[in-house]
């Protein structure tokens, strides 16, 4: 009797968070991307308009829609906030849409302006550690899920996954925490790593985002390459056996695809502790090489940091040996990916992608975004690049 109680308890709770990811959720739109929705879905109205923002409140799965939408139409990703939890219904006061606005911040990002590459020779002689084998290997475990979507068991496993890989590579080290942060509505939590460093002061992060839409999705560029080289990155640091000065984070976000949701979360319990970051380096998409690219890998230039884009640049050309003419930049539009919020909150941050926006991977959001569409040589290059941007700034105690 005691374990038929259990089972029904797990299937009530079960069943309890499954209806809460399809409760109706806010999102804040700019006004080309609510003409769209709109216009494909005349269901879905505006509650408010402010400023060159609306407000709409629709179902997870109706937004999951709505983003295929934005991604066919408008050839962009992203594109809205969720704005659940801090927009109130027919509230006294106005909702202020300034705080998702790109914010053109200087907070902790003095140091790059004057700042070289102080530990080259011993980065270069690093990077071998990240393997194109064990990055694969990591791929083709994300992409063996039959989706990641937040709202999934699928989703909730790979994120446990992820968790599980972590502690089995920092076995035997007391410098590693890692937490689960849940994110509300949704069953997948996402996953923060600490790789402690040996004093109090500003850390750096890399991240990337764990979801897929739902049903057969493999999201093996998006975002399985991302995620992948986050989880490599964190290996390398791991088997390098070099300790650091500052304090290393990695994040794995929950449910980006739905309006990044995961990594307000992880945002707000960063602000709420205060903790302190020279710089977040985000991945999303570093798989796919374009047969009508010429250069090797791009900046994003919204919601992301001038003085430390040039930096970043600055190392990739300096340690991993990539010619200027073979670095560009471009722009992803509004919300297009985790970063965003890191940028809104005053984080300075940087977002090296795999192609000009315009020539990115027509695969993903379909069963078509698959391992075998992607370049793995082109691939490593993000991870390796990920590699040097942490223990170059996380100073490496003895080199």
């Amino acid at each position: 009797m005691m374990f038929q109680s259990m089972s029904v308890l797990i299937a009530i709770v079960f069943s309890l968070q499954l209806s809460a990811a399809s409760k109706d959720r806010y999102y804040l739109l700019p006004e080309k991307v609510f003409k769209l929705v709109s216009k494909k879905h005349p269901q879905i109205k505006r509650l408010e308009k402010r400023a060159e923002f609306s407000v709409i409140k629709v179902t997870p799965e109706t937004i999951e829609k709505v983003t295929a939408d934005i991604h066919h139409e408008l050839g962009t990703c992203g594109g809205f906030f969720d704005i659940t939890g801090e927009y109130q219904e027919n509230a006294l006061t106005a909702f202020d849409v300034n705080g998702f606005r790109e914010q053109r911040t200087t907070a902790f990002v003095d140091p790059f302006k004057n700042r070289g590459i102080k530990h080259a020779s011993f980065l270069m002689t690093k990077l071998g550690l990240v393997k194109k084998e064990r990055f694969r290997t990591s791929l083709e475990r994300l992409t063996q899920f039959p989706d990641r979507s937040a709202r999934t068991e699928n989703g909730k496993k790979a994120a446990e996954w992820l968790r599980d890989e972590v502690l089995a590579y920092a076995q035997g080290r007391d410098d590693v925490s890692v937490e689960l942060i849940q994110t509300s509505g949704y069953l997948q939590p996402s996953v923060v790593v600490k790789l402690a460093g040996k004093v109090n002061a500003a850390g750096v992060l890399i991240g990337a985002h764990i979801d897929t839409y739902s049903r057969n999705k493999p999201g093996a560029d998006d975002d399985g390459s991302g995620t992948a080289s986050v989880l490599e990155v964190f290996r390398a640091l791991i088997d390098s056996g070099v300790k650091y000065e500052n304090d290393l984070y990695f994040a794995f976000y929950a449910a980006e695809e739905v309006g990044l949701v995961g990594s307000k979360h992880v945002v707000e319990k960063f602000k709420q502790r205060n903790i302190k970051l020279q710089g977040v380096f985000h991945l999303d998409m570093t798989g796919f090489l374009s047969s009508r690219e010429s250069k090797q890998l791009y900046f994003l230039q919204d919601y992301t940091t001038d003085v430390l884009n040039q930096w970043t640049r600055k190392l990739a050309m300096q340690v991993l040996q990539i010619p200027a003419d073979k670095i560009g930049n471009t722009s992803c539009n509004y919300a297009c990916s985790d970063h965003a919020n890191w940028n809104r909150k005053g984080y300075a941050t940087v977002y090296p992608f795999e192609s000009s926006f315009s020539n990115y991977n027509r695969s993903i959001h379909s069963s078509r975004d698959t391992i075998a569409k992607l370049d793995m040589d082109h691939a490593i290059r993000f991870a390796r690049l990920g590699f040097a941007f942490m223990a170059e700034l996380g100073e490496p105690v003895s080199e």
